[in-house]
């Protein structure tokens, strides 16, 4: 294919790294090539694989991550964290850069929309309190801890009407319809089961009045940036979020509420707080929206994206287009 069309640049989206030697002969003969790391692949081994046998691999892991990125022009990664750790296992800094995986603005998008729902004004027909949830059904994602938050709120009556809907599939879905049943909770809880296409997820979404994510703690999770988090703050859904170490350093408690990894008794009550106060879920869902989206939404990283390809692919028309912006210097004066 490269032989017909001689592309001047080449991406390659990981996993697995390794894909990226495809792009060898091309890149002997000058074209351009971009390494994207979504995730880091032995950090999400070692977190799914729990097993001594498993350090070799993990190590040779370690070794495909480094000689891929070798063998690139240029490596993006999705957070400034993930990019520290590259360049701590050896990538030069100066290849390194951030590229989120924001949501299209074309989609999620808060045009003609409040800022965060408020309840129904009809009292005489209270609407239900609906939690979301969407994405993949997977363990690592703690989805069984929002299960037995949703029991205990129940069990509790502090939120009346309460349903919790999950939109997505994934490996640990039967197990978790099960937990729903034996706790009870197949009346409040409903599983789509099924993916939903992207253009379809805003009008689900917005009809929640708070959005869960509850990400365990583990070395993986930790380093996760969500999309699902900034898609909520791009369409102005206000979320409750389990603390880890990435999520913290770019959204405040004024733009999120927290609580401790696999607690359900701190979700029931963060939720409990929510849902008695609808003007602080609009509030975080407003400075969510103006902190992170605003800055870090999809315009500026495309902005970026662009400036990069034009750097690996027009070298020289980036540096006089740069020589020409610079401004102007004037010498001084000698004095003696």
């Amino acid at each position: 294919l490269w032989l017909r069309r001689r592309y001047q640049l080449i991406q390659v989206h990981t996993m697995p790294d390794f894909l990226v030697f495809a792009a060898i002969i091309p890149r002997i003969f000058g074209c351009k090539v971009i390494l994207d790391m979504h995730d880091l692949t032995s950090d999400l081994y070692s977190v799914k694989f729990k097993s001594r046998w498993m350090k070799p691999l993990i190590w040779g892991l370690r070794l495909q991550e480094r000689l891929s990125a070798g063998l690139a022009n240029h490596v993006l990664t999705v957070h400034e964290p993930y990019r520290q750790i590259l360049i701590e296992r050896g990538i030069k800094p100066r290849k390194v850069s951030v590229l989120m995986n924001a949501p299209d603005d074309r989609i999620f998008s808060m045009d003609n929309r409040p800022t965060g729902k408020l309840p129904s004004v009809n009292l005489a027909a209270p609407q239900p309190f609906v939690l979301v949830y969407h994405g993949t059904i997977a363990a690592r994602y703690g989805l069984d801890v929002m299960l037995r938050a949703v029991a205990l709120l129940r069990a509790r009556h502090v939120v009346e009407s309460l349903r919790l809907v999950i939109y997505g599939k994934g490996d640990d879905l039967a197990r978790l319809r099960g937990i729903s049943t034996e706790l009870g909770l197949d009346d409040v809880v409903y599983f789509h089961g099924k993916h939903v296409p992207t253009e379809q997820l805003p009008e689900l979404l917005t009809q929640a009045d708070l959005a869960v994510v509850p990400n365990l703690k583990n070395p993986f999770t930790d380093y996760v940036l969500p999309t699902k988090l900034m898609e909520y703050a791009a369409l102005g859904v206000p979320s409750v979020m389990a603390r880890t170490l990435v999520v913290s350093q770019y959204f405040d408690e004024e733009m999120v509420a927290y609580f401790a990894p696999g607690d359900a008794e701190e979700l029931a009550q963060q939720i409990t707080t929510l849902a008695h106060d609808p003007e602080r879920r609009r509030a975080m869902a407003r400075l969510a929206h103006l902190r992170f989206t605003q800055q870090y939404g999809w315009p500026q990283m495309k902005q970026s994206y662009y400036d990069l390809v034009d750097s690996l692919c027009r070298p020289k028309e980036v540096a006089a287009r740069q020589a020409a912006q610079a401004p102007a210097t004037h010498p001084t004066p000698y004095s003696r």
